[in-house]
């Protein structure tokens, strides 16, 4: 495993131990951020945007049709740092 890889399986591990089951009450599957517990993408996507873009204003203009969808495809990806580039030496 990498570093990273092996700091996440530590953080889970440590995660699971604090768990306990009790085997007289059943298992529900609930999504908790909408509130009845189903879950849809656009629940899962904003809830992703609050938190990993919520400071960052550009990111929340790419997605209002402003443009053409390719566009805003290549805005993201710029943004993001994820656009194919080369350096072409002279």
């Amino acid at each position: 495993m990498f570093g990273r890889e092996k700091q996440e399986m530590d953080n889970l591990k440590q995660r699971l131990q604090r768990v306990s089951l009790n085997p007289s009450k059943p298992d529900v599957l609930q999504w908790r951020w909408t509130g009845d517990g189903i879950f849809s993408v656009k629940s899962a996507y904003g809830q992703w945007e609050l938190l990993t873009h919520s400071s960052n204003a550009l990111i929340g203009s790419l997605w209002k049709n402003l443009g053409p969808p390719k566009v805003e495809i290549f805005a993201w990806m710029a943004v993001k740092e994820r656009t194919a580039t080369r350096m072409v030496e002279h």
